[in-house]
């Protein structure tokens, strides 16, 4: 019963999220086009509560005479254009900003050849990134092992913990003190798996960062290339649990290294 009411009181707080940021959108609209949602019959009814809770948010009482001064004394199509064309400066200027640190795409990057894969490794993509040797208070990531070359016998991997893994972690057991971040990762190095590893909750980066710590003992790896694939552990869950909730949050990370010792 308790199982069934943490999916159920999770996919009600997915639905209450997504609810919210769509009425504010439509706030947005209304705002912008002069209350044209207000005034949809029928509609404005289906409205009211969600538009009433972001002008008490937004102090829209103490600045609607104003907004009445507008209505009345410019011309509102003059001053659609104007608003709309802040709104989409001040979006623009904040992906600029952000985009980086979001990890999010550079969608003004026309070059045509980026996705391009050398040939000798063609599967795996190098990010400087997942190698916590790289790591600065700007420069972070969610994943990440010690470093391209390892030159000993021990390799240190760590993994970000994040709210979206919070289903996962649920279905890991009904009994709450043993339900656990370590038992929704698995870590394969060359295709091959490796099991009983010790995790260690850590902390990063003056506590930036929270997650989990494993060190994979390498030294039977060759001198060269390896690949270590960091994914989520579907084995541990049932195929209507994946479906229902488990596959949204899918944790699949392939990071090469290099032995030379």
């Amino acid at each position: 019963m308790i199982f069934v009411l943490v999916f159920a009181t999770n996919g009600i707080q997915n639905i209450v999220w997504d609810i919210f940021i769509i009425s504010f959108l439509l706030y947005v609209v209304d705002f912008i086009t002069f209350s044209f949602l207000r005034k949809i019959p029928y509609l404005s009814y289906l409205f009211f509560p969600f538009f009433k809770l972001f002008d008490f948010v937004s102090l829209r009482l103490f600045i609607q005479n104003s907004l009445w001064m507008m209505n009345t004394n410019i011309n509102k199509f003059k001053l659609f254009i104007g608003m709309l064309t802040f709104i989409t400066f001040a979006v623009f200027l904040t992906y600029v900003s952000i985009y980086k640190t979001m990890h999010w795409p550079n969608m003004f990057d026309s070059r045509e050849y980026k996705s391009y894969k050398a040939s000798t490794l063609n599967d795996l993509i190098l990010v400087d990134q997942m190698y916590m040797d790289n790591w600065t208070g700007e420069t972070i990531n969610n994943v990440g092992i010690s470093s391209k070359a390892q030159a000993g016998n021990l390799m240190e991997v760590y993994v970000g913990y994040k709210a979206s893994y919070d289903e996962l972690i649920e279905m890991t057991s009904d009994i709450d003190s043993l339900k656990r971040f370590d038992k929704i990762i698995a870590i394969d190095i060359d295709d091959s798996l490796y099991s009983n590893l010790g995790w260690v909750y850590t902390v990063k980066l003056n506590q930036s960062l929270n997650g989990i710590t494993t060190i994979v003992p390498i030294d039977h790896l060759k001198n060269g290339w390896h690949k270590i694939k960091i994914y989520t552990k579907y084995s541990t869950f049932t195929k209507k649990e994946l479906e229902d909730h488990g596959q949204r949050y899918e944790i699949e990370y392939d990071i090469p290294f290099w032995v030379d010792r």
